[in-house]
């Protein structure tokens, strides 16, 4: 059912994302995002010194890559099918799975693996499990459309791609921390989320990421309360590039959305701007700042984009 309702919202909010939007919202819109970007009085906005990043050839020095995540150099890795995990405390460790992997106890470690699977979910915590961690793998949807960490745990230094959601967070107390995420891609009614939040969860941290959504919908960040309140989020020192808004922080039909902390980030801004945010219970926002984003694909140059978030309008 969890997965059913969690396609069904997927799906529609695809659809909702790339439609045109009436003038009178796109209006409200646009004074929302110039509000937002003052908030607290440090501005979202363009540094004079911001680099240029390319990210067609390589992340900028000191954010997550493929050099830093994913498998260690050398590793040599067993072959193996499908994994459901039901032990324990159990760690996987040094194999080359084929198939999906599916988390049903506590405690249990997934670490220097390459895992591939053209499911819905390609590693899945199952509702409750606590102490999950998922460290150092290389994580593949074979841009079959589907998300390739679904649930709560601790994800470090993972290097995920070729999916439509990067991560799903389901749960509470979840770490996502030093991974690089890139490559989204699906199919033709895929929306891409590199990290999608979307509620009845508290504690969640989300720290030196590189989260890089290619395409000009949806987002780097989807932070909401779709599926219940959220409450206690960090984002904060993140490469955040992409999307129709590069970040949402959003409230769900005055489910609230609390203490939420975002700052330090470097936003390469979505097509239509840096963040979409609608809360009655604001951010922390400091030191976030928008940089240059060029070479993305042809049809994708942030170049284009050049005016401030003021000047855009519609949610995409």
């Amino acid at each position: 059912m969890q997965r059913r309702n969690r396609e069904r919202f997927n799906t529609m909010r695809a659809g909702r994302m790339t439609r045109k939007i009436p003038a009178l919202w796109r209006a409200r819109s646009s004074l929302l995002a110039f509000m937002l970007i003052s908030v607290g009085g440090s501005p979202l906005a363009k540094s004079a010194s911001a680099e240029s990043y390319s990210l067609e050839k390589d992340v900028p020095a000191g954010f997550p890559d493929a050099t830093t995540t994913g498998v260690p150099s050398g590793t040599v890795l067993k072959p193996s099918g499908d994994l459901v995990l039901n032990k324990p405390g159990v760690l996987i460790e040094g194999l080359d799975i084929k198939g999906s992997v599916v988390i049903n106890a506590d405690n249990v470690t997934l670490k220097n693996c390459k895992i591939s699977d053209d499911g819905f979910d390609v590693v899945l915590i199952k509702p409750g499990v606590t102490g999950a961690v998922v460290q150092n793998c290389d994580i593949s949807n074979k841009s079959a459309g589907g998300q390739c960490i679904a649930g709560q745990g601790t994800f470090i230094a993972n290097n995920i791609h070729d999916c439509a959601d990067g991560i799903d967070v389901r749960g509470d107390n979840t770490i996502i921390k030093d991974n690089y995420i890139h490559n989204m891609s699906g199919k033709e009614n895929s929306h891409f989320d590199v990290i999608q939040a979307i509620g009845g969860f508290s504690n969640l941290s989300i720290e030196h990421n590189s989260l890089i959504n290619e395409h000009d919908q949806t987002s780097a960040v989807f932070l909401g309360t779709h599926f219940g309140a959220v409450d206690r989020v960090i984002l904060d020192r993140n490469l955040l590039v992409g999307g129709g808004y590069t970040v949402y922080i959003t409230e769900d039909k005055g489910t609230p959305l609390t203490n939420v902390v975002f700052t330090n980030n470097h936003i390469g801004r979505g097509r239509w701007g840096p963040l979409d945010q609608v809360t009655a219970h604001p951010p922390v926002n400091a030191g976030n700042v928008i940089v240059s984003i060029k070479g993305i694909a042809s049809y994708f140059d942030l170049r284009r984009y050049g005016r401030s978030s003021a000047g855009q309008s519609g949610r995409r």
